[in-house]
């Protein structure tokens, strides 16, 4: 009995350790903290290592893939909170706006938005996030130079986030034909 007790001591022991092991790796993933390598063996634990481990590459990848796509485009693509303030924009509102990302964050959209067109544009955004739903809708934005940048603007509620995904698009040239 004292061999399977010593044997049982040293097989919890390994199981604690390869555990923890796996918890850590877990809690990298959610920090989003560089892995190390690629864990390697054949046993259930590193198995479990590995397909966590490969599961957070291919996120990084898809995140990244995701941020290019947000920071190259040349519509202006940006999230809005209940009140309209602008919680994240790309770069695009500098060529197409005129304004610098930094100088948007936590303002209103409606402050950029002709005066004639508020109402509206209010009522609309209002309606997707009370019914949780998408829609287009044209209106014309200040730009920072003081000329008016007509916008075709799709607007998508998010349940998981709790606001809205816009993306804007620059109709002024079929506008002003």
């Amino acid at each position: 009995t004292a061999v399977a007790g010593c044997l049982t001591y040293f097989i919890n022991r390994r199981i604690v350790m390869r555990s923890r092991h796996l918890a850590e790796l877990v809690n990298k993933i959610a920090a989003g903290e560089a892995l190390g390598k690629r864990p390697e063996g054949d046993d259930e634990f590193s198995r479990t290592q590995t397909a966590l481990y490969d599961m957070a590459v291919t996120l990084n990848q898809a995140r990244e893939r995701e941020r290019a796509v947000f920071d190259n485009a040349v519509d202006v693509i940006f999230q809005l909170d209940n009140d309209f303030k602008i919680m994240r924009i790309n770069s695009a509102c500098r060529s197409v706006w005129g304004y610098d990302e930094q100088a948007l964050l936590g303002e209103s959209l409606l402050k950029l938005i002709q005066s004639q067109d508020i109402v509206f544009a209010r009522k609309f955004l209002a309606g997707c996030i009370e019914s949780q739903a998408e829609g287009d809708f044209e209106t014309r934005i200040k730009s920072a130079d003081g000329s008016v940048v007509y916008s075709a603007i799709s607007a998508s509620f998010s349940k998981d986030n709790k606001s809205l995904f816009c993306i804007a698009h620059d109709i002024t040239e079929k506008k002003t034909i």
